[in-house]
């Protein structure tokens, strides 16, 4: 319990949908710049919303949203991060990982998420701006 990192953000952008479409794929961005800025770790994006590592599942983003017409009032994000988990049960042994589980070492689900803010902070601004 506590190994991985679990977050959820609300957000009220009060934005047209179109505004607002790439968001997934930006928060999947915001974690690639994560791990690597912070270990030097490269994963990539299976799109929309799973980050794979060695082939295997690192992490996962959900999104939803409610609009009034064609403005987004709110949106759900859901991020889930494994960071520090050594085992799997057996029906995801084989999709799924972790940072301890490939690199031998515990990693800071802190430091990974006050990166990862850090980080989207600045692109989301810059998508909801004008």
């Amino acid at each position: 319990m506590g190994k991985n990192l679990t977050f959820n953000i609300i957000f009220s952008p009060d934005k047209p949908i179109k505004k607002i479409n790439d968001l997934t794929i930006i928060l999947a961005k915001c974690i690639v710049e994560t791990l690597d800025k912070l270990y030097k770790i490269k994963v990539n994006i299976k799109k929309p919303n799973d980050i794979i590592l060695n082939g295997k599942k690192l992490a996962g983003i959900l999104t939803e949203s409610i609009s009034q017409g064609k403005i987004i009032k709110r949106i759900y994000i859901g991020i889930g991060i494994n960071v520090n988990q050594e085992n799997f049960d057996d029906e995801l042994e084989n999709i799924a990982t972790s940072l301890k589980k490939e690199y031998k070492k515990d990693f800071s689900k802190y430091e990974i998420l006050r990166k990862f803010l850090e980080i989207f902070e600045k692109r989301y601004i810059d998508l909801i701006k004008n």
